[in-house]
């Protein structure tokens, strides 16, 4: 979400927690039990949670900055859940968000400038991404928050190496050896140039002796990737190098939803790469 669609959506939810408080102080009684005003903050305390805490999060507040607010909607949330509250607590609470709420959020992100919003295809990865890979990807997601997108693309592709090589190794170090060895020993056809022969025991043989290029080309003979799979892939490989060393080859928002998107389409989403959880 950019900058000034979140400004129209906080001053949305300030219009409408007014409203919800000048209804609340309508009340006769001391308790709550109106289905209609539940249902209302109900709507208010979701769309906090589901729209705009992780937008204030990709607009540069920090955690610090937004566990009040959290914790403000938290309470929110539950009394809209309850079959009926008492008067006073749900004002209090009302009143709480709304006390510094203009100052707090909505001045901070006037200030503010428009962050990277992070790509869909970087959050579906992570939602099913193992726990190993997600300690890379959710680096990547907070580099992305903060206009990082050089490190986000190393720690993307970092979290597809790792996937590839784990798939070997359950695959077999043998059959990866036996379809280096063959595609070394072809003289002619798109493998001809390949030359090298591994012996490969173990994953940390695998990480340290085979780079990256060449792990490419065995997934392509082995059939677990086509030839412009294999392309595209090459293509995400040589950004995460631009990306890893001091040159002129901006990353730009374009690149980083492409980059993102292949690996997603062609690793972590490609059923020759599933994992168990």
């Amino acid at each position: 979400m950019k900058r000034d669609e979140l400004i129209l959506r906080l001053k949305s939810l300030k219009d409408r927690l007014s409203n919800l408080q000048r209804e609340l102080h309508g009340i006769s009684g001391d308790f709550v039990s109106r289905r209609a005003i539940m249902d209302k903050a109900l709507d208010i305390s979701s769309d906090w949670f589901q729209q705009i805490e992780p937008s204030m999060f990709l607009i540069g507040f920090s955690e610090t900055e937004i566990s009040n607010y959290h914790e403000k909607f938290d309470s929110l949330l539950k009394i809209s859940n309850a079959k009926n509250s008492r008067k006073s607590t749900f004002i209090r609470v009302v009143q709480s968000i709304l006390s510094t709420f203009v100052n707090d959020l909505l001045v901070q992100v006037y200030k503010s400038t428009d962050a990277y919003s992070v790509p869909n295809s970087l959050s579906k990865i992570i939602s099913t991404a193992t726990a190993e890979e997600q300690e890379y990807l959710q680096e990547a997601y907070d580099c992305l928050t903060k206009g990082y997108l050089r490190a986000a693309v190393i720690l993307g592709w970092c979290a597809a190496i790792d996937r590839m090589q784990r798939k070997i190794e359950r695959l077999g170090f043998e059959e990866f050896n036996m379809k280096s060895i063959e595609m070394s020993n072809k003289t002619s056809g798109r493998y001809k140039r390949f030359n090298k022969k591994f012996e490969i025991s173990t994953l940390n043989e695998l990480r340290s002796v085979v780079f990256d290029r060449d792990l490419l080309w065995v997934l392509e003979y082995w059939g677990l990737i086509d030839s412009n799979q294999h392309e595209r892939l090459s293509a995400c490989y040589v950004m995460r190098n631009t990306s890893a060393h001091p040159g002129e080859a901006l990353v730009s928002e374009e690149n980083i939803a492409s980059f993102f998107s292949d690996l997603k389409n062609y690793v972590f989403g490609n059923q020759n790469f599933e994992m168990e959880q």
